[in-house]
Parts: structure tokens; sequence; C-alpha cells
């Protein structure tokens, strides 16, 4: 898989080092960690996706159908780029070795290819595999060490000091970064991924997977020594014939004979392959789909045509590019922005809808066209851009939606159809709904805010001067707003009590906007990172993290440079700022991302620990009212009871007066009542007393992490046996509940915990089986399965089933289950649900077995 995948790429990133050194090679070195993120993203998480063949039938599993068709398409045309890749790695070849034209020798390769495409499988297998040993693992090195070792001295003379100088400055420090990103992102190609759906044993992937990365890493640094030797021996070679003038240059006649012929194998393997499953995709998922009633013959012309077609689109495109990246760009730019982050999200466990997909899509697309439209072609940048728009898409209207249904249910936000106020209106609710929700957890803090704007902005202008130039007067311009913005916050307690309800929050986040990150990065992209202007903004930028949740930040942080740009940009008539020395722009890009570790790394910890905290007592508070509320209940009860004797036995009452002059009050009871209220009920106020301050002591004690730390061992069949004697049920309830035991095991926890697990499910199986549901009670194993024959749960609420404040309907509180999650994760244990509506219900629970 290794061999394949990097043969093409190996002549590509030759051509490239050699034209552009190590700007082009540092990106190359992190290459090998994406098969680090492929085995961490997708290898070890195929189990999650079992009964899908295809990447296809994947993201139908996360976002539907449009997840299908979209992939379906990006398939063929990402299939067509990468065979068009192949044909312009053998007109490379053809043309340095038998003297032929680029066109001819891409024509040759078409016919090959064809002709490649219909000779026995097996055999290309057997021989590709010898191929590929050949090689990678024994003629590159051979040769790298002949060619170093004759070229050393050559190599490392002052003469060549330029080939290990990098140039960064802004006009290519974006095509850099986007170098980098490339290299190192999990490219998930369909052919790998229908490989690891296929693999029968997990663990020999995973091991493969590691094989491949460890192997990856010495022959990525190879890769990048023989450019640099073949720049420093032949500087005013052609680059695209780079890595094939090493070939014919340092290895003997056999060697090169074997290892060209080896790579021509590999090279047309790989694009038989794309095209196959290019060809078979468009046939099956697409035109099949349109035209379900075609006959097998008609599939088979259809195939035919639509494979014959993609050969030839993907010759003419060889013959438009003359660089091997251009190429595998412009192939990636129609698969990495639409699939590569909705499809590894969805392997990461991020479930998002398809409304979610078809919006990062859309959104995708717009910012591949932006990149072009700047570059002038499908290039890096456009492929960067449309990643970073898919991702932010995707993310962004997947929690613009959860916060629509916190405040209008279920009920889906129809962001295509904005056609009535109404719809407006909510979508600017669900808005404003969140500032809100932000500003409650971080508050506003907006006379510190701003006499921060004021002071940092005024005092500056005392020193500059209006120039006449508009870029230069725009920043004393953009201040001055910004003190005018916060002098009108300032005065929000004036407000109407409407006007502030509805305008307040949104008023806030446009002033933290405009005032920070905004301003601040316009004037960056002006001053050329002046060391006043660049302090003034890092300055800034702390102030709005410490007033700011992290979700508003990161949001504020990445609008504001980019609306920033977009001003600078239609201001200067310029693309890119032009700084005069590279270390301004590596300074700016220092200082920034080393204050937004800081910030993400130390402070921001802190405050997630607080919330964490916050959060459980705002659990532990709702579990008290929850498992409290039973044994008041019955005590309640008790009371009343009581108080319904006394008022019936009232009548029956006689006075009698002593000798001594007292008098007695004589009551007649019948026998039951008697019973009842010196022997029942009296036994059953102290149980129920003891058990409310059970379960307050258990309470305590998860408050205080004093969980298995105290903790026994003890039999779980004595401890179910324990539940069942000391549950205060009906004759008729307790009928219904069957205890299996296969067998017996003993587990170290705190009973306590275990006996309040058992009687929430038990309660909860009563409560919303039905009337008839029988409870049957397994021990198994070191397990513990809860099993009804109720109505079930409905699918849509068991994804939530063990969170707080999620019950269905109004019975209750939704902390019950969410406290047994806890409890049986305190001793060492899981709990996990399976239910099928209209059959059945069962809760499992898995303990470690005493030692």
């Amino acid at each position: 898989m290794l061999a394949v995948s990097i043969s093409t790429v190996t002549i590509g990133a030759m051509e490239n080092i050699y034209l552009y050194g190590l700007f082009f090679a540092i990106p190359r070195i992190v290459a090998p960690l994406s098969w680090l993120l492929i085995l961490k993203v997708y290898a070890e998480r195929t189990g999650e996706f079992k009964g899908c063949l295809s990447i296809s039938d994947i993201m139908q599993r996360l976002y539907g159908v449009p997840g299908r068709w979209v992939t379906d398409i990006a398939t063929v045309l990402f299939g067509k780029g990468m065979v068009a890749c192949q044909l312009a790695a053998l007109g490379y070849i053809f043309s340095y070795f038998f003297d032929l034209s680029y066109g001819l020798s891409i024509t040759v390769g078409f016919f090959l290819l064809t002709l490649y495409s219909i000779i026995d499988k097996a055999k290309q297998v057997e021989f590709i595999k010898v191929s590929h040993l050949c090689i990678f693992l024994v003629a590159l090195p051979m040769a790298c060490y002949t060619a170093y070792h004759d070229e050393y001295k050559t190599l490392t003379s002052s003469a060549h000091a330029s080939l290990f100088k990098l140039d960064l400055n802004l006009s290519n420090i974006w095509v850099f970064l986007s170098l980098v990103l490339y290299s190192m992102v999990p490219a998930a190609e369909s052919i790998h991924v229908q490989r690891f759906l296929m693999a029968y044993n997990r663990i020999r992937l995973i091991k493969s997977l590691k094989i491949v990365m460890a192997v990856a890493i010495p022959f990525t640094v190879l890769t990048c020594i023989i450019a640099f030797l073949i720049k420093a021996q032949s500087p005013d070679l052609e680059p695209k014939f780079a890595f094939m003038h090493f070939i014919s240059s340092y290895t003997s006649a056999g060697i090169e004979g074997l290892v060209l012929v080896g790579l021509i194998a590999i090279i047309m393997s790989s694009a038989s392959s794309w095209l196959s499953y290019a060809g078979l995709v468009c046939t099956e998922n697409i035109i099949k789909k349109i035209f379900p009633d075609l006959t097998v013959r008609q599939e088979l012309s259809v195939l035919y045509t639509s494979t014959f077609a993609i050969t030839i689109l993907s010759t003419l495109l060889a013959l438009s590019k003359s660089n091997i990246f251009s190429l595998l760009w412009m192939a990636d730019n129609f698969w990495q922005p639409v699939i590569l982050v909705p499809l590894a999200a969805g392997f990461l466990g991020f479930r998002a809808n398809s409304l979610s997909f078809v919006i990062s899509t859309i959104l995708a697309i717009f910012f591949i066209l932006a990149g072009r439209s700047i570059t002038g072609e499908f290039s890096i940048i456009s492929l960067t851009l449309g990643i970073l728009g898919s991702g932010v898409s995707l993310f962004a209207v997947h929690y613009l939606q959860k916060y629509g249904e916190k405040r209008y249910g279920h009920e889906q936000l129809e962001i295509f159809n904005i056609v009535s106020r109404r719809k407006i209106e909510k979508i600017y609710g669900v808005i404003a709904q969140f500032m809100k929700s932000q500003i409650e957890k971080s508050g506003t803090k907006s006379h510190s805010f701003c006499l921060f704007i004021a002071v940092n902005y005024f005092m500056p202008l005392i020193v500059v001067n209006v120039t006449g130039n508009v870029l230069h007067d725009s920043i004393i311009y953009l201040r001055v707003i910004s003190i005018l913005l916060c002098l009108i916050l300032l005065f929000a307690e004036y407000w109407t009590r409407k006007s502030k309800n509805r305008y307040y929050a949104l008023y806030w986040y446009f002033c933290l906007f405009f005032c920070i990150p905004f301003t601040a990065s316009y004037t960056i992209f002006v001053t050329y990172t002046s060391g006043f202007w660049l302090l003034n903004a890092i300055l800034s930028i702390i102030l709005l993290f410490i007033i700011t949740d992290w979700i508003s930040f990161g949001i504020l942080m990445l609008s504001g440079p980019f609306v920033g740009y977009l001003l600078y940009t239609s201001l200067s008539h310029q693309v890119y700022p032009h700084y005069s020395h590279s270390g301004d722009i590596l300074l700016l890009f220092y200082l920034y991302g080393f204050l937004l570790i800081i910030m993400f790394l130390f402070i921001r910890d802190k405050e997630k620990i607080q919330e964490k905290r916050l959060e459980h007592m705002e659990l532990f508070g709702g579990a008290i009212a929850h498992e409290v509320n039973t044994p008041i209940a019955t005590i309640q009860m008790i009371a009343m009871t009581l108080s319904d004797l006394a008022a019936t036995s009232s009548k029956e009452v006689v006075k009698k007066e002593q000798p001594d002059g007292s008098i007695n009050y004589v009551l007649t009871i019948p026998e039951a009542e008697y019973e009842m209220i010196f022997e029942s009920l009296p036994y059953d106020l102290v149980k129920t007393s003891k058990e409310a301050k059970r379960v307050v002591d258990v309470l305590l004690m998860l408050l205080r992490h004093r969980g298995t730390e105290y903790g026994s061992v003890y039999s779980m069949v004595e401890v179910i046996q324990e539940v069942l004697d000391d549950y205060m049920l009906e004759a008729e309830k307790k009928n219904r509940i069957i205890l299996k035991q296969v067998n017996d095991f003993k587990f170290f926890g705190t009973k306590q915990y275990m006996k309040q697990v058992l009687k929430n499910l038990i309660n909860n199986s009563f409560k919303y089986a039905g009337e008839d549901a029988k409870i049957t009670i397994l021990v198994e194993g070191n397990s513990l399965c809860v099993r009804d024959n109720g109505i079930g749960i409905e699918p849509e609420y068991m994804k939530n089933l063990f969170k707080p404040f999620h019950e269905k309907g109004t019975k209750g509180t939704g902390i019950g289950l969410a406290f047994c999650g806890i409890l049986i994760h305190n001793m060492g244990g899981t709990i996990e649900c399976n239910s099928e509506y209209g059959k059945y219900t069962e809760f499992l629970i898995t303990l470690p077995v005493a030692k």
C-alpha cells in the first residue's frame, strides 16, 4: 500500500524539491505523520462501521443520501485526477528514457493503460510485489548511498549553500503552511478506506500501518536527500527529470532496467486500480441509480463507456499540466474539502446531520472557487481554503442547529428557505440565544472593556497624524469608531428594557469583533508588523481571551482577521501584504501562536476544571432531589395514613376519670388497625428513614470521591437478594421479578452503590415498562443483566440515556440513569443499554471480578 501510494508522488516530490529546495522539502519531511493520523483516525475505528463495504456506505450511514451522492461524484472526479497523475508520471519516464515528446509520451501511456487493464490480474499482483521490493527496499537506498558518497563534497561546498536556504515572506508563507497542512492531513482515499473495511483482522491492520509508517520515515528522508544530490550535481537539469536522472546515473544497467520496469508496473497498477474503481462507482452508484432498469448487457456497456470516458478525460487533463503535484492538488480539490472533514469527524464520533453536511459541502466549494480566483488555478491554496471552509461550516452549522433545538425543540432550521420574516427572526433568535447563553457563562465586563479600549486606542492617536494615505488614515478612523462604539456600550443601562433584551448581546459581540480582532489584524496588515502596533494587538487579544469564553474567542479570532484581510485587499488592491523581511512574519506567527498556546494550555484548563465542578455540583444536586424523593414520599404516605386512622377512630374515644382526679382517654380500635399503628407503620417509618440516610451517605461518598477506596468484596447474588428482600414492594410486583443465576461472582466495590443502581433500574422498569411487564435479573460471568419485556425505549432517546437531564416525557428529572452510570464507573465497571422499541429493554452491567 505504501509503494502504490508513493510511486508517482516520489517523482513529483523530487521534481518540486529540485525546483524549490527546503521550501518543499520541509513539508515532505512531515508527510509520514499522515500515516499515524490515518492509523488513529480510521484504522483503529473501522469496527464502528460494520457492514459498510466502501467509503460511500460510510458517508451514507453518517449523512444520509446526500452523503452518498456527494461521495460518489467526488470519487469519480478524484479518480480521474489520480489517473491523470499516473499518466503524467509515465510521460516523464518515456520522455527521459525514450526521448519522446511529453504529449506523445502521454498518448503512449494511454494505450499502455488500456492494454494493462485487460491482462491477467493475478500475474500483475505477483510481479508488482517483486518490483516494490526491488525499488523501494533495495535499489533506491543503494543508489542513494553511491550518489551521496560520490557527491558529498559537492553537496556540502559553499557554492551550494543556497540549496539549504529557506526564504519565507508573506507572499509565500501561506503556500508553505498549506503544504505542511496538506502533507499531514489523513487523506482518506477511497481505495485505502475500502481496504481497511475489508481487513478481517484489525490488529494485523494496525500493525501493518505501523510498519508502513516506520518505512515511510526513512524513505521520505531518502527522497529529499536524492533531490538535493541531483540539484548539486546537475543544477541545469529539467526539474521533472530529477528522479529519472538519478536512476540512470547511479545504478548499473541491470538494476536500472529492473527499477524502470518495476516503476512503470507500479504506476500502471495504481492507474488501473483508480480507473476501475472510478468506472465502477460511476456505473453502479450514479448511472444505475438514475436508470434502475438497466439490463446486465446495458450495464456492462455503460461500464466500458464510462471507463473509456474517464481515461480520455484523464489523458486530456495530464496534457494540460506539466507538473505532477499540480495535477495531484487539482484532484484533491475535488475530494479532500468535501470528504476529508466530514469523514474524519464521523470516525472520531462527531455526529452531524445531512443539513450540516450539505451546507459544509456548498461552502467548501465556495472557498475552493475563492482560492482559485486568487491564484488562477486549483492549487494548494484553494485546497487548503476548501478544507478550512468545510471544517468551520460543518461544526458551525451543527452547533447552530443544536442551540436552535434547545430553544425550539427538534424542529429543523430551514436555512435554505429564508424567505419570510418569521424564518429570519427564528435564525436571529437562535444566534441571539447562543450569545446570551455565552454571556451568562462568562459575563460581559463591559466597563473594563470600554476602559481598556479608551486607553489602548486613544493614547496612540495623540502621536499619529492624518497623512492623506488611505491605508494609514483608516487605522485612525477604525480606532475612533471603536471608541465611539464603546461609549454607546457604556450607556447600555439607559436603553429600554425591550431594546436591551433584544439587541444587547448582539451589540456586545459586535463591539468585541470590531474593536479587537478586526481592528488589530487590519492594523498589522497595514503597518507591516510594526513592533508598537504588534504589542498593541497582543494586549487586545489577551483582553479578548479574558472576557470571553473559548467558543466565542475562537469564532471572533477566525472571523476578525478574515474580514480585516478583506478590507486590506479592497483598499490596497494587493492580494498579499508585502513585508520587507521574512523575520517580521515569522515573529508575528511566533508571538500569536505562543500566546494562544499559553492561553489554551494553562489558563483555559483552570476554567474547564471550574466548569466541570459546577456541572458535578448541578448533577449531584439533581441526584439528591431524585434519590431522596422516594423515601420522603413514603414518609408522607405513612403520615397521611396515621392522620386518616386518627380521624376515623376519634368517634370511639371514651373519657374516664381516675380516682386521683386525672382523666384517661380510652380508644377502641380494630385489631388490624392496632397492628398497623403499633407494628407495621413504625417499622416502615424506621426503614424508610434509614433508606433516606443511606442514599444521602452514598451521595456524600461520591462527593468526597470515596467510592471503591473504602470498598470490600461482595457476592453479586447476595447483594441482589438483599435488594429484593429490603424492597418495599407489593406482592404482585415482587412476583413479576425473576432472578436467574447461571453463576455467582464477587466484585470489589461499595455495596450501597450496587444496591442503589439495582433499585433505580427496577424502579424504572416498573415505571415505564408497563403494568404487565416482567423483570428478569440474570447473573452470568462477571455481568449482571436487568431485562424487562415492556414497551422499550424509542431510538432517539438512546444516545442521551446516561446523560443528566434527558428524561423522556415529564415523569422524572433525567438524573437516575446518569447517577447509575457514575456509580458503576466509580467501581471500575461499565453499564450499557440495549432496547428494541415495543419489545424489550435490558441494562447490562459488567464489573471486574475481585481477586
